[in-house]
């Protein structure tokens, strides 16, 4: 009886230690991403892993293959927001040009020229404020606001840091987005299909060969899908923090105590398409954030009866 009782119990332990390390495992190799993590699976997910990939019937065969491709972009654009407050509009429009033009000379030493900056006019607007009196507020008018961005183009992305460092030495601290340029996307369009006519081409000689069946005339398109994804669209969010075991409402402090919650940390990490949905990825493990095509192709075959 000793015996059998230390055997089951050992077995016991075995079996949640194995439980225990897999969990373990799990959580370091996830790393922070889990706490926004709220059904992960399904995100990013399109309908590509719900499509049968081979299809057939008496007389046809329709095979599916479904691409995803990541691109280093080819340049970028990155646009900086600047405004600028004065007493009068001709004020304002001086001191915001004086910056801009400040900035655009110290780009020389990035070796970006002119040709490749832009100043975009946003607004001019009137500033009001109050004038309080006792209990009398009366509104009157301040001065202007003017507000530009400057977007500028570049070809790689280690500039950008010299460039917020030259634009803080100005006081420009907006950087509004950066954009992904790719100046030949069917030069991608045609290696996506290409790459989509040979995976399919494989998959017919297995069916062909498996079934002992013949194909007879020329395949159709039956469907095609060819999207592009930009990284801004791809980052999430999350906030990695525990909450403390006392709850305060609970301990009838509310009526006593202000409530101040301290400051969690929010970030955002890229996370693209799951590349567990599509049949092959091009270019899979480049660490570089880029632009995303995904791509889908049907063809159909007649089948000789």
């Amino acid at each position: 009886m000793k015996n059998q009782f230390t055997s089951t119990h050992l077995k016991k332990i075995i079996l949640f230690s194995f439980i225990l390390s897999t969990f373990t495992s799990f959580a370091q190799f996830s790393g922070n991403q889990i706490y926004g993590n709220n059904n992960r699976h399904n995100r990013n997910n399109t309908n590509y892993n719900k499509k049968r990939t081979v299809y057939s019937t008496d007389s046809t065969l329709t095979i599916t293959v479904n691409l995803l491709m990541n691109k280093i972009a080819d340049h970028y654009l990155i646009s900086i927001g600047v405004n600028e407050e004065a007493k009068t509009a001709m004020e304002c429009n001086t001191k915001i040009n004086k910056r801009i033009n400040a900035l655009i000379a110290s780009l020389n030493t990035l070796e970006i020229d002119k040709e490749n900056v832009y100043v975009d006019f946003i607004s001019q607007t009137k500033i009001y404020d109050y004038d309080i009196k006792e209990k009398e507020a009366q509104q009157f008018e301040k001065g202007f606001e003017l507000k530009k961005n400057i977007i500028i183009r570049v070809n790689h992305t280690n500039k950008l840091d010299n460039i917020i460092t030259l634009c803080a030495k100005q006081d420009i601290f907006d950087i509004i987005k950066v954009e992904y340029i790719d100046t030949d996307i069917n030069d991608s369009y045609i290696q996506l299909y290409t790459e989509a006519i040979t995976l399919i081409e494989s998959r017919k000689k297995l069916y062909l060969k498996t079934t002992q069946k013949k194909t007879i005339g020329s395949s159709s398109i039956f469907s095609e899908n060819f999207n592009s994804l930009s990284p801004k669209n791809l980052y999430k969010k999350y906030e990695a923090f525990e909450s403390s075991y006392l709850n305060v409402y609970n301990r009838n402090y509310t009526d006593h105590y202000l409530k101040k919650e301290a400051r969690k940390q929010r970030t955002y990490y890229y996370e693209g398409q799951d590349a567990s949905n599509f049949d092959k990825v091009i270019n899979p493990s480049n660490p570089k954030v880029g632009i995303q095509y995904t791509f889908s192709l049907t063809l159909t075959y007649h089948l000789k009866k």
